[in-house]
């Protein structure tokens, strides 16, 4: 799942009064986050979500915690940051994997440039040399 969506799915365990308090927190501002009215009038859900992933791109999860913990919805903050731990694993994992993957594509790539470095020089060679011999 992305973070859009595991958001979402959080945002939308909430009823509409307790939304309304939500996108109030955000307005007023929550430790370093916060989020002009401007932008959240009459949002819905997922354009709220859209809205802290593209002003907080690395913070938009912890937003959502605190937030949540400041509305005292502790059982969907704890939830929300087993969800975002569980994702942040993935995310070590896959970002592993890609780097050994790079790192094979690299030793990969660098023999073949030897070998076309190489034969590029032979072929530098034989063409040199077949110029001297038509030179005789």
């Amino acid at each position: 799942m992305t973070v859009h969506e595991i958001l979402l799915e959080f945002l939308d365990e909430l009823d509409s009064k307790e939304m309304d308090l939500f996108t109030w927190h955000l307005t007023k501002g929550v430790n370093d986050f916060k989020i002009p009215k401007s932008q959240l009038e009459n949002k819905q859900r997922f354009e709220v979500v859209t809205c802290m992933i593209q002003r907080y791109p690395d913070g938009a999860g912890n937003l959502t915690l605190l937030v949540l913990e400041k509305m005292k919805q502790m059982n969907l903050a704890k939830e929300l940051q087993e969800k975002l731990g569980e994702r942040q694993i993935l995310n070590i994992f896959i970002t592993r994997q890609h780097l050994m993957m790079c790192r094979d594509l690299l030793s990969t790539y660098k023999h073949i440039k030897h070998k076309y470095t190489l034969q590029s020089h032979i072929h530098n060679y034989f063409v040199q040399s077949l110029q001297r011999f038509q030179g005789f």
